[in-house]
Protein backbone atom coordinates (compact mmCIF):
# COMPACT_ATOMS: atom_id res chain seq x y z
CA UNK A 1 0.00 0.00 0.00
CA UNK A 2 1.55 3.09 -1.06
CA UNK A 3 2.15 5.57 1.64
CA UNK A 4 -0.39 8.41 2.03
CA UNK A 5 0.75 11.51 0.58
CA UNK A 6 0.85 14.26 3.21
CA UNK A 7 -0.92 17.45 2.35
CA UNK A 8 1.32 19.94 0.90
CA UNK A 9 1.15 22.82 3.38
CA UNK A 10 3.00 25.15 1.16
CA UNK A 11 0.61 24.52 -1.69
CA UNK A 12 -2.46 25.33 0.45
CA UNK A 13 -0.95 28.56 1.72
CA UNK A 14 0.00 29.50 -1.78
CA UNK A 15 -3.51 28.84 -2.96
CA UNK A 16 -5.05 30.90 -0.14
CA UNK A 17 -2.68 33.75 -0.76
CA UNK A 18 -3.31 33.57 -4.41
CA UNK A 19 -7.03 33.57 -3.88
CA UNK A 20 -6.70 36.55 -1.56
CA UNK A 21 -4.58 38.38 -3.99
CA UNK A 22 -7.04 37.52 -6.78
CA UNK A 23 -9.99 38.97 -4.67
CA UNK A 24 -8.03 42.04 -3.78
CA UNK A 25 -7.04 42.42 -7.35
CA UNK A 26 -10.64 42.17 -8.44
CA UNK A 27 -11.68 44.85 -5.97
CA UNK A 28 -8.83 47.06 -7.05
CA UNK A 29 -9.81 46.57 -10.64
CA UNK A 30 -13.44 47.48 -9.84
CA UNK A 31 -12.41 50.56 -7.91
CA UNK A 32 -10.03 51.55 -10.67
CA UNK A 33 -12.84 51.13 -13.21
CA UNK A 34 -15.09 53.53 -11.20
CA UNK A 35 -12.29 56.09 -10.85
CA UNK A 36 -12.57 55.85 -7.04
CA UNK A 37 -10.21 54.94 -4.28
CA UNK A 38 -10.45 52.86 -1.18
CA UNK A 39 -9.58 55.87 0.93
CA UNK A 40 -12.34 58.01 -0.56
CA UNK A 41 -14.96 55.27 -0.20
CA UNK A 42 -13.87 54.66 3.35
CA UNK A 43 -14.01 58.38 4.16
CA UNK A 44 -17.49 58.73 2.73
CA UNK A 45 -18.68 55.70 4.63
CA UNK A 46 -17.17 57.03 7.86
CA UNK A 47 -18.81 60.38 7.32
CA UNK A 48 -22.18 58.74 6.75
CA UNK A 49 -21.83 56.61 9.90
CA UNK A 50 -20.86 59.63 11.96
CA UNK A 51 -23.80 61.69 10.62
CA UNK A 52 -26.17 58.82 11.43
CA UNK A 53 -24.80 58.58 14.96
CA UNK A 54 -25.11 62.36 15.50
CA UNK A 55 -28.75 62.29 14.37
CA UNK A 56 -29.56 59.44 16.77
CA UNK A 57 -27.79 61.19 19.63
CA UNK A 58 -29.59 64.46 18.85
CA UNK A 59 -32.98 62.75 18.94
CA UNK A 60 -32.25 61.08 22.27
CA UNK A 61 -30.34 63.92 23.94
CA UNK A 62 -32.21 65.82 26.74
CA UNK A 63 -32.96 69.57 26.38
CA UNK A 64 -30.03 71.54 27.73
CA UNK A 65 -30.61 72.85 31.24
CA UNK A 66 -29.84 76.45 30.25
CA UNK A 67 -32.47 76.39 27.51
CA UNK A 68 -35.02 74.94 29.96
CA UNK A 69 -34.27 77.62 32.52
CA UNK A 70 -34.63 80.36 29.93
CA UNK A 71 -38.02 79.03 28.83
CA UNK A 72 -39.19 78.90 32.46
CA UNK A 73 -38.10 82.48 33.10
CA UNK A 74 -39.86 83.75 29.97
CA UNK A 75 -43.07 81.93 30.95
CA UNK A 76 -42.84 83.34 34.48
CA UNK A 77 -42.40 86.91 33.17
CA UNK A 78 -45.42 86.54 30.89
CA UNK A 79 -47.49 85.21 33.81
CA UNK A 80 -46.48 88.12 36.03
CA UNK A 81 -47.38 90.61 33.29
CA UNK A 82 -50.81 89.03 32.91
CA UNK A 83 -51.35 89.15 36.67
CA UNK A 84 -50.09 92.75 36.82
CA UNK A 85 -52.63 93.82 34.21
CA UNK A 86 -55.54 91.66 35.38
CA UNK A 87 -55.47 92.50 39.11
CA UNK A 88 -55.74 96.30 38.78
CA UNK A 89 -58.36 95.93 36.05
CA UNK A 90 -60.37 93.58 38.25
CA UNK A 91 -60.14 95.90 41.24
CA UNK A 92 -61.23 98.86 39.11
CA UNK A 93 -64.28 96.99 37.79
CA UNK A 94 -65.14 95.79 41.31
CA UNK A 95 -64.82 99.30 42.72
CA UNK A 96 -66.90 100.70 39.87
CA UNK A 97 -69.69 98.17 40.37
CA UNK A 98 -69.70 98.40 44.16
CA UNK A 99 -71.53 101.41 45.61
CA UNK A 100 -69.09 103.61 47.44
CA UNK A 101 -70.14 104.48 50.95
CA UNK A 102 -68.44 107.70 51.91
CA UNK A 103 -68.80 109.74 55.02
CA UNK A 104 -70.11 113.19 54.22
CA UNK A 105 -68.79 115.98 56.37
CA UNK A 106 -71.60 118.19 57.61
CA UNK A 107 -70.68 121.87 57.35
CA UNK A 108 -70.94 123.65 60.69
CA UNK A 109 -72.16 127.18 61.31
CA UNK A 110 -68.67 127.96 62.60
CA UNK A 111 -67.55 128.02 58.96
CA UNK A 112 -69.51 131.28 58.63
CA UNK A 113 -69.39 132.73 62.15
CA UNK A 114 -67.42 132.04 65.31
CA UNK A 115 -69.61 130.12 67.74
CA UNK A 116 -69.18 129.06 71.35
CA UNK A 117 -70.68 125.60 70.91
CA UNK A 118 -72.08 123.49 68.06
CA UNK A 119 -74.94 121.01 67.81
CA UNK A 120 -76.36 118.87 65.00
CA UNK A 121 -80.13 118.54 64.62
CA UNK A 122 -81.64 115.99 62.20
CA UNK A 123 -84.83 117.24 60.54
CA UNK A 124 -84.90 114.82 57.60
CA UNK A 125 -88.06 112.93 58.60
CA UNK A 126 -89.94 115.91 60.05
CA UNK A 127 -92.73 118.05 58.62
CA UNK A 128 -93.05 121.81 58.98
CA UNK A 129 -94.98 121.68 62.25
CA UNK A 130 -92.55 119.17 63.76
CA UNK A 131 -89.53 121.23 62.66
CA UNK A 132 -91.08 124.36 64.15
CA UNK A 133 -91.78 122.60 67.45
CA UNK A 134 -88.32 121.06 67.58
CA UNK A 135 -86.53 124.36 67.01
CA UNK A 136 -88.76 126.08 69.53
CA UNK A 137 -87.83 123.41 72.07
CA UNK A 138 -84.14 123.85 71.25
CA UNK A 139 -84.51 127.57 71.79
CA UNK A 140 -86.22 127.20 75.14
CA UNK A 141 -84.21 124.36 76.65
CA UNK A 142 -80.65 125.26 75.70
CA UNK A 143 -78.64 126.48 78.66
CA UNK A 144 -76.47 128.90 76.73
CA UNK A 145 -74.13 131.08 78.75
CA UNK A 146 -74.72 134.81 78.56
CA UNK A 147 -73.09 136.49 75.59
CA UNK A 148 -72.45 133.07 74.01
CA UNK A 149 -73.50 131.54 70.68
CA UNK A 150 -74.88 128.09 69.96
CA UNK A 151 -74.59 127.08 66.32
CA UNK A 152 -76.98 124.43 64.97
CA UNK A 153 -76.14 122.40 61.87
CA UNK A 154 -79.15 120.75 60.24
CA UNK A 155 -78.89 117.23 58.82
CA UNK A 156 -81.14 114.91 56.84
CA UNK A 157 -80.29 111.28 57.58
CA UNK A 158 -76.74 112.35 58.49
CA UNK A 159 -76.35 114.39 55.28
CA UNK A 160 -75.99 118.17 55.38
CA UNK A 161 -79.13 120.22 54.71
CA UNK A 162 -78.64 122.97 52.16
CA UNK A 163 -80.41 126.33 52.18
CA UNK A 164 -82.82 125.16 49.49
CA UNK A 165 -83.55 121.87 51.24
CA UNK A 166 -84.18 123.59 54.59
CA UNK A 167 -86.93 125.80 53.18
CA UNK A 168 -88.32 122.88 51.18
CA UNK A 169 -88.68 120.84 54.38
CA UNK A 170 -90.34 123.87 55.99
CA UNK A 171 -92.84 123.94 53.12
CA UNK A 172 -91.90 127.59 52.85
CA UNK A 173 -93.40 130.25 50.59
CA UNK A 174 -89.97 131.82 50.13
CA UNK A 175 -89.42 132.97 46.51
CA UNK A 176 -87.36 130.40 44.58
CA UNK A 177 -85.36 133.20 42.93
CA UNK A 178 -84.23 134.35 46.38
CA UNK A 179 -83.12 130.84 47.38
CA UNK A 180 -81.19 130.46 44.12
CA UNK A 181 -79.35 133.70 44.84
CA UNK A 182 -77.93 132.25 48.07
CA UNK A 183 -75.06 129.83 48.69
CA UNK A 184 -76.00 126.32 49.75
CA UNK A 185 -74.45 126.68 53.22
CA UNK A 186 -76.07 128.87 55.86
CA UNK A 187 -75.85 129.43 59.60
CA UNK A 188 -78.59 129.09 62.20
CA UNK A 189 -78.38 129.27 65.96
CA UNK A 190 -79.06 131.22 69.13
CA UNK A 191 -77.24 134.05 70.82
CA UNK A 192 -77.93 134.59 74.54
CA UNK A 193 -78.77 138.18 75.42
CA UNK A 194 -82.09 138.69 77.20
CA UNK A 195 -82.87 135.13 76.33
CA UNK A 196 -81.85 132.96 73.42
CA UNK A 197 -82.18 135.10 70.31
CA UNK A 198 -82.38 133.11 67.02
CA UNK A 199 -80.45 134.08 63.94
CA UNK A 200 -80.01 133.17 60.29
CA UNK A 201 -76.88 134.08 58.32
CA UNK A 202 -77.02 133.60 54.55
CA UNK A 203 -74.10 134.01 52.17
CA UNK A 204 -75.10 135.73 48.93
CA UNK A 205 -74.10 134.54 45.47
CA UNK A 206 -76.14 137.05 43.46
CA UNK A 207 -76.71 140.38 45.23
CA UNK A 208 -79.30 141.83 42.83
CA UNK A 209 -81.56 138.78 42.93
CA UNK A 210 -81.01 138.39 46.67
CA UNK A 211 -82.07 141.98 47.36
CA UNK A 212 -85.23 141.70 45.26
CA UNK A 213 -85.95 138.22 46.57
CA UNK A 214 -85.83 139.05 50.28
CA UNK A 215 -88.10 142.06 49.73
CA UNK A 216 -90.60 139.67 48.14
CA UNK A 217 -90.14 137.22 51.04
CA UNK A 218 -91.27 139.87 53.56
CA UNK A 219 -94.89 138.97 52.73
CA UNK A 220 -94.53 135.35 53.92
CA UNK A 221 -91.55 135.49 56.31
CA UNK A 222 -93.76 135.47 59.40
CA UNK A 223 -95.61 132.34 58.22
CA UNK A 224 -92.40 130.54 57.24
CA UNK A 225 -90.21 131.09 60.31
CA UNK A 226 -92.39 133.01 62.83
CA UNK A 227 -93.36 129.94 64.85
CA UNK A 228 -89.79 129.39 66.17
CA UNK A 229 -88.10 132.66 65.29
CA UNK A 230 -90.23 135.58 66.41
CA UNK A 231 -90.90 134.38 69.95
CA UNK A 232 -88.62 135.92 72.59
CA UNK A 233 -88.36 136.07 76.34
CA UNK A 234 -89.60 139.66 76.51
CA UNK A 235 -92.95 138.80 74.98
CA UNK A 236 -93.92 135.09 74.81
CA UNK A 237 -96.86 135.84 72.55
CA UNK A 238 -95.02 138.04 70.08
CA UNK A 239 -95.77 135.71 67.16
CA UNK A 240 -99.29 136.48 66.02
CA UNK A 241 -100.19 134.69 62.78
CA UNK A 242 -103.24 136.92 62.35
CA UNK A 243 -101.19 140.10 62.55
CA UNK A 244 -99.92 141.27 59.16
CA UNK A 245 -97.51 144.16 59.81
CA UNK A 246 -95.26 145.77 57.20
CA UNK A 247 -91.46 145.89 57.30
CA UNK A 248 -89.97 149.33 57.88
CA UNK A 249 -86.58 150.90 57.18
CA UNK A 250 -84.31 151.63 60.13
CA UNK A 251 -80.63 151.72 61.13
CA UNK A 252 -78.71 149.70 63.74
CA UNK A 253 -74.94 149.73 64.18
CA UNK A 254 -74.68 151.99 61.14
CA UNK A 255 -76.31 149.24 59.08
CA UNK A 256 -79.49 149.71 57.07
CA UNK A 257 -82.09 147.24 58.26
CA UNK A 258 -85.64 146.20 57.46
CA UNK A 259 -87.57 145.67 60.70
CA UNK A 260 -90.90 144.03 61.51
CA UNK A 261 -92.59 145.19 64.72
CA UNK A 262 -95.26 143.81 67.02
CA UNK A 263 -98.65 145.36 67.69
CA UNK A 264 -97.09 147.23 70.60
CA UNK A 265 -94.21 148.54 68.49
CA UNK A 266 -91.48 146.22 69.76
CA UNK A 267 -88.98 144.67 67.35
CA UNK A 268 -90.19 141.26 66.22
CA UNK A 269 -87.55 140.49 63.60
CA UNK A 270 -85.22 142.40 61.31
CA UNK A 271 -82.68 141.69 58.61
CA UNK A 272 -79.77 143.51 57.02
CA UNK A 273 -77.25 143.18 54.24
CA UNK A 274 -74.19 143.81 56.39
CA UNK A 275 -72.23 143.67 53.14
CA UNK A 276 -73.05 142.62 49.59
CA UNK A 277 -72.34 138.96 50.36
CA UNK A 278 -73.93 138.49 53.79
CA UNK A 279 -77.50 138.69 55.13
CA UNK A 280 -78.19 138.57 58.89
CA UNK A 281 -81.69 137.95 60.29
CA UNK A 282 -82.26 138.13 64.05
CA UNK A 283 -84.59 139.48 66.76
CA UNK A 284 -82.47 141.65 69.04
CA UNK A 285 -80.17 144.62 68.62
CA UNK A 286 -77.51 143.27 71.00
CA UNK A 287 -77.58 139.94 69.20
CA UNK A 288 -77.19 141.75 65.88
CA UNK A 289 -74.09 143.59 67.10
CA UNK A 290 -72.55 140.37 68.47
CA UNK A 291 -73.27 138.49 65.24
CA UNK A 292 -71.62 141.17 63.11
CA UNK A 293 -68.54 141.01 65.37
CA UNK A 294 -68.44 137.22 65.08
CA UNK A 295 -68.69 137.33 61.27
CA UNK A 296 -65.99 139.98 60.95
CA UNK A 297 -63.68 138.00 63.26
CA UNK A 298 -64.18 134.93 61.11
CA UNK A 299 -63.46 136.84 57.91
CA UNK A 300 -60.33 138.40 59.43
CA UNK A 301 -59.06 134.97 60.51
CA UNK A 302 -59.21 133.76 56.88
Amino acid sequence: MPPETAPNKNNNESTAIKALRTYQGDVEEAIHADNSSVVKITAVQINRDQARERAIVADQAPVPEKETNNSFIVALIILLIIIGVSVPAGLYLLRKSTPQVSQIEVPTTSSIINTTTEKKVDIGNLHKKEITEKLLQERQKQDIAFDSTLGISFTQNANPVSTEMFFTLLDSLIPPSFVRSLNKDFAFGFYNTKGNQPYFIFKVADYSNAFEGILAWEKSMAKDIGGFFFLNSDNPTVYDPDYQPQFEDSVIQNKDIRVLKTRSGDISVFYSFIDRSTIVITTNEEAFKALIAGIETKQTAR
